[in-house]
């Protein structure tokens, strides 16, 4: 299960994600161009809930314009993408 609150943000974002298996985890944040704006988390996660928080900056530490987003969780070989919406 992956879900993403508030959606649409206005200052943060919660990322949940229940994890069945320890494995690698990479959580990231695209624009609707598919470029990288913010790595959020990337690392090995235990076999239970996970939550990680962005707070809606760039890799430079800018925080994001309004906009659609697209958040990618990829762990064991998968990946999951869902829409996110900023709001400013």
């Amino acid at each position: 299960d992956f879900s993403i609150y508030p959606n649409p943000a206005k200052e943060y974002m919660q990322i949940s994600f229940y994890s069945t298996i320890e494995t690698e985890l990479e959580i990231d944040i695209h624009d609707l161009t598919g470029r990288k704006i913010s790595s959020v988390y990337s690392g090995m996660c235990k076999i239970g809930q996970q939550h990680f928080s962005w707070d809606l900056s760039s890799e430079s530490g800018n925080t994001v314009n309004s906009g659609i987003y697209f958040c990618h969780l990829k762990y064991n070989g998968s990946e999951l993408t869902r829409k996110i919406f900023v709001l400013k």
